[in-house]
């Protein structure tokens, strides 16, 4: 008899077995912490074998290096995506709000890649919540530049980590009902901290 369901490609089928490994990371660390983060429970949450997850991963270290990385480009793809017009204050809180519904989205990916990454630095590197903040402060500068302001590297940075800081907080806390809406807390924060900034350098 022919089958009537043709055989999937194999790269669909391994990306969509990645992905549920990589939830399944994320669900464990939620629970248990990263230390409860084992091939057995992995191959228990995501339903699949462990001839499945040696197929797809070359061991435990592999896994974590591809959830972090994963995870991290879910959370923070979107803002770095986000566009606006209006100005340099515009455009951040346009990218604010779209990392914050990326965090309420995947509230569990984003504590993994921004909470317990400081659990696993060699596999989190470049994936983890001071990537994060260097991804942003690079952002702060760009869009400021693009509108003929003066990027301050030290205030780019404090203010991205008091952004990640939030979000991370929340989804760590099962919070983030409210995260967009505390964008425009951020905004304010951002417009009130550059100008007071530059004052203050004007005057010396």
């Amino acid at each position: 008899m022919a089958r009537l369901i043709p055989d999937l490609p194999r790269e669909f089928v391994v990306a969509a077995q990645r992905r549920r490994a990589v939830e399944a990371v994320a669900e464990i660390a939620h629970e248990f912490g990263l230390a409860g983060v084992t091939t057995a429970a992995v191959c228990r949450i995501a339903r699949m074998a462990r001839a499945t997850y040696y197929g797809i991963f070359d061991g435990a270290g592999d896994c974590f290096r591809y959830s972090f990385a994963e995870s991290y480009r879910q959370v923070l793809g979107p803002m770095a995506e986000a566009d606006g017009d209006g100005g340099w204050l515009s455009l951040i809180d346009t990218k604010v709000e779209a990392l914050y519904t990326s965090v309420a989205a995947n509230p569990l990916l984003a504590e993994l890649c921004l909470v317990h990454c400081y659990r696993a630095p060699d596999e989190a590197a470049g994936s983890d919540f001071e990537a994060a903040v260097e991804d942003f402060a690079k952002l702060l500068a760009v869009a400021r530049a693009q509108d003929g302001q003066r990027p301050i590297p030290l205030v780019d940075e404090h203010l991205a980590r008091a952004i990640l800081s939030l979000a991370s907080s929340r989804a760590l806390h099962g919070k983030v009902d409210t995260l967009v809406a505390e964008r425009r807390a951020m905004t304010a924060l951002a417009a009130a901290v550059y100008p007071a900034v530059e004052g203050d350098t004007k005057r010396h």
